[in-house]
């Protein structure tokens, strides 16, 4: 069974990617809790990605848009105009 699953997406299939920027923090970085960590793509197991590999799977009240996990562990539903603007790097200060 796969615990990345869509119930929208197919079976055996995983549903979710990994913000490939994650990847590439070091290893004491610390990650924002804004900071998108899984979001909805077609991207195969153990897939990674960032904003352009977003799926729009999802229609709320006639809004499409995606679910989108952070670090701190909460997913939200986001709209197609709203993806971009969310934090998917971690910029040096």
């Amino acid at each position: 069974m796969n615990d990345f699953h869509c119930p929208l997406g197919e079976k055996d299939s995983s549903s979710y990617a990994v913000n490939e920027n994650l990847y590439k923090l070091k290893e004491a970085a610390v990650v924002p809790a804004e900071m998108v960590s899984l979001f909805d793509a077609d991207l195969g197991i153990n897939g990674a990605g960032g904003a352009d590999d977003v799926i729009l799977k999802h229609n709320m009240q006639g809004q499409f848009g995606c679910n989108i996990a952070f670090a701190v562990g909460t997913v939200k539903f986001v709209t197609e105009d709203r993806i971009e603007n969310l934090k998917w790097v971690v910029t040096e200060e």
